[in-house]
């Protein structure tokens, strides 16, 4: 199970367990621990998105973050995260 801290700190414990489920379940679709690419190719597979601005620890996070945009998600790995929300997140949403 997660753990989460600082603002996170106001979700149940339900609330983190099911986060938790969720991020494994996404980790299992990818085949890797590092979600960081696919979340960010997901959100520029849409041309209403110009930039993103994701938080940047170390020269080399930014150089892995600015190849990104060069490295488009593919169609199927779209459609399998748009399901995905469909299926687990649309009618029952997370609180923020």
């Amino acid at each position: 199970m997660s753990t989460f801290n600082g603002i996170r700190l106001r979700w149940s414990t339900d609330v983190i367990a099911r986060r938790a489920a969720l991020v494994d379940e996404l980790k299992k679709m990818f085949g890797t621990e590092v979600l960081t690419p696919y979340a960010l190719r997901f959100l520029y597979s849409y041309p209403q998105i110009t930039a993103v601005i994701p938080g940047i620890k170390s020269i080399k996070q930014l150089e892995e973050l600015l190849e990104i945009p060069q490295s488009p998600l593919p169609n199927k790995q779209k459609k399998a995260l748009e399901a995905f929300y469909d299926d687990k997140l649309k009618n029952n949403p997370l609180p923020w």
